[in-house]
């Protein structure tokens, strides 16, 4: 039954989500950029149930992230121009789209299907996911910070800052795009749910491969 599959993922739980985005706020552009496409998303789907309100609750959002994102990349702005989220400015783009999300999802005619919205959450989701899982593994405190992220372990990799936004951006696409497929072609739940299952298990072998080296 589909029912097995909306109360495995319960729109109650979507708010611990928000945290995600504060999390992957370790480098120049890169929340602002995740916030925008999962945004742009949302945006996008909303069109066909004509929830307009959400549209430009986004819209406005999505206009002040994109002059913030100018001026918080070093690399067109340079160093002393730049400006930052900080904790609060990333949980508030993370509020603000499990906000959307809870409501496109629970209306009488959802806008998206509750299984699809792990897949437009995304990157930053399954970062912190993965992150939370290695700690409590390694035994320390899920609340530590540390440079398990995917963007510290790519910078320890030699990637240099252009190209590593890009590449998770390009990453953060792939999985809004499959959302947003899923969605409009009504993909089943178990195939939404279940491929969630060996996308993070290859993401925590990539993780537990990079940390041995």
């Amino acid at each position: 039954s589909e029912d097995i599959y909306y109360d495995a993922i319960p729109s109650e739980n979507y708010p611990w989500a928000n945290n995600a985005f504060n999390m992957i706020d370790g480098h120049d552009g890169l929340a602002a950029s995740m916030f925008l496409i999962t945004a742009g998303t949302l945006i996008f789907l909303s069109i066909f149930s004509q929830s307009w309100k959400i549209q430009y609750l986004l819209a406005m959002f999505c206009l002040s992230v994109g002059v913030f994102l100018f001026f918080n990349l070093s690399w067109i702005i340079g160093q002393s121009r730049q400006i930052f989220l900080g904790d609060a400015g990333s949980m508030l783009l993370g509020l603000i789209l499990v906000y959307s999300l809870i409501v496109l999802s629970e209306v009488e005619i959802p806008t998206i299907k509750r299984t699809a919205a792990p897949w437009i959450l995304g990157l930053p989701l399954l970062d912190m996911c993965a992150v939370v899982l290695l700690r409590l593994v390694s035994r320390v405190s899920v609340i530590n910070a540390d440079r398990r992220h995917i963007h510290h372990l790519l910078v320890d990799k030699g990637y240099s800052d252009k190209k590593l936004l890009f590449l998770l951006i390009g990453l953060q696409f792939i999985f809004c795009m499959v959302g947003a497929v899923g969605t409009i072609l009504n993909f089943p739940d178990w195939v939404l749910f279940w491929f969630l299952l060996p996308v993070l298990c290859l993401y925590m072998y990539f993780r537990l491969t990079s940390l041995q080296r």
